[in-house]
């Protein structure tokens, strides 16, 4: 089993920006609607080398596989933007951190910048002053396990569809700013998960329907 301390990506060191869901940067600014441009078809992510995920533990234990499992599934979500025709001599330098931690941390987090005093499933965190830097997504292990066994599958399927939908907020997209806005991440979600092959409903959709 493994257990993080408080030393990697920009979550855990010092959180020094108000949550925003929108976002400036030129780069991201682009990526957000490739987003919605993805050819159909199937892309995994390849293996290209300036892709870098940052993946800590907060007040949580998993196994080293799985948090090795968790973090191509990262490198695959900005691949398939970022790269989605699977360029051989793709050299852009892209970094995102991924903290995996319990309610308890993540409420601490809700509560301050957004103030609200509950757990949540996914924050992000998007970096504005630097092009090769996406930000942060910080994830509850223990909601996304919940959240699996109502739903009937598994832990994996779950952080992947939370993944998704946080990695769309560092790109800019807000389902919480009006219908229009909802619509059109929702769209983006499901062109995503459907490029990556996982069969899956996004979590807008998941949530729409009950």
């Amino acid at each position: 089993m493994r257990r993080a301390g408080s030393t990697c990506g920009l979550v855990s060191s010092q959180i020094t920006s108000k949550f925003q869901p929108h976002v400036v940067n030129p780069k991201i600014e682009r990526s957000r609607f490739m987003a919605l441009q993805l050819v159909d078809g199937s892309q995994m992510g390849g293996e290209e080398e300036g892709i870098v995920v940052d993946m800590c533990l907060e007040d949580i234990d998993l196994s080293e596989q799985f948090v090795e499992d968790l973090r191509w599934d990262a490198h695959s979500i900005i691949s398939s933007v970022f790269n989605p025709e699977s360029d051989l001599d793709y050299d852009e330098h892209i970094e995102l951190s991924i903290v995996l931690c319990s309610d308890v941390w993540i409420r601490g987090l809700n509560k301050k910048w957004r103030q609200k005093d509950t757990a949540t499933d996914v924050l992000s965190f998007p970096q504005e002053t630097d092009n090769d830097i996406l930000g942060d997504l910080v994830i509850s292990v223990q909601t996304a396990e919940a959240q699996a066994a109502e739903r009937g599958h598994d832990l994996r399927h779950e952080m992947r569809v939370l993944m998704v939908h946080g990695f769309l907020h560092l790109l800019g997209y807000d389902h919480e700013t009006g219908e229009e806005d909802k619509a059109e991440m929702a769209r983006a979600e499901d062109k995503l998960l459907s490029r990556l092959g996982w069969q899956s409903a996004g979590l807008i959709a998941r949530v729409e329907g009950e």
